[in-house]
């Protein structure tokens, strides 16, 4: 409970309580915590980094992220936020036609530090930086990105756009997750505010008579009080990633699996 009030307490923060509360929240982010906290702190770090980037991006998630012994669920989540903001500053510069209120530097600061985890072990971490690296390059522009990221291996990095937006498996991959990036939205903003957003994707229980159960699965239940994840984002993602990796793989070829031969 004591994240989910600094997490409805953290959307309305100003400069100086961001300040205090972003170096605070990314130790913690540094280290594994259980799921249900784990998604707090999440969605904590999106709004947060996206009111104040010029207080969390370079500062604190471009190093973060740069720590390459980092545990699993670490590096998932410094990418998930990292991931959310391309997504919004997509969002934004399309809104706008124009990139002009974004700083082009961070940009290509945060590009640079997601690009290692295209080659990481997990699936799903691996899946979360493709979608956010193919979702910059996508909106921005390879030409365009590649005027601020400069060095000499732009062109590698463009080779890596261009591999994600045309593989069939890479484009079957972003159409699983689509949906679940869709639903991460930390709703501090738009003039509505958190707890009316975690109200709306919840199931509360005890159900009063006469109320019909949401027809969707609720990402949340609201009992005793609290709100409690059906499903943590990462959860969600995970899942999702490995649905979609079971599908490239034909379970009765002899020549991947060999153990399930009767000659084995």
């Amino acid at each position: 409970r004591g994240w989910q009030a600094v997490l409805v307490l953290g959307c309305r923060a100003d400069r100086a309580v961001a300040e205090f509360l972003l170096p605070e929240l990314f130790h913690h982010l540094a280290v594994p915590h259980v799921p249900d906290v784990r998604d707090c702190q999440e969605l904590l770090g999106c709004a947060l980094c996206l009111t104040y980037a010029d207080l969390a991006v370079e500062p604190l998630l471009v190093p973060a992220l740069k720590q390459f012994d980092a545990q699993t669920q670490v590096s998932a989540s410094l990418l998930v936020i990292a991931s959310y903001l391309f997504q919004q500053w997509a969002a934004d510069a399309k809104r706008e036609r124009s990139w002009g209120s974004q700083d082009s530097r961070t940009i290509a600061s945060l590009v640079r530090a997601m690009t290692p985890y295209l080659g990481h072990n997990s699936a799903y971490v691996r899946g979360t930086a493709a979608w956010g690296f193919y979702e910059i390059f996508e909106a921005l522009g390879p030409e365009e990105l590649a005027q601020h990221i400069g060095g000499a291996d732009i062109e590698l990095l463009v080779d890596m756009y261009r591999f994600l937006a045309n593989n069939k498996e890479c484009r079957k991959m972003r159409g699983r997750l689509k949906p679940v990036f869709g639903g991460l939205d930390p709703g501090c903003g738009g003039g509505r505010g958190l707890l009316d957003r975690l109200v709306e994707r919840s199931s509360v229980l005890p159900t009063p008579e006469g109320s019909g159960v949401p027809a969707a699965s609720p990402l949340y239940l609201f009992m005793d009080g609290e709100f409690q994840p059906t499903s943590t984002f990462l959860n969600l993602l995970k899942d999702e990633v490995a649905h979609e990796m079971e599908a490239l793989f034909e379970r009765s070829d002899l020549t991947q699996y060999p153990s399930i031969s009767d000659n084995f």
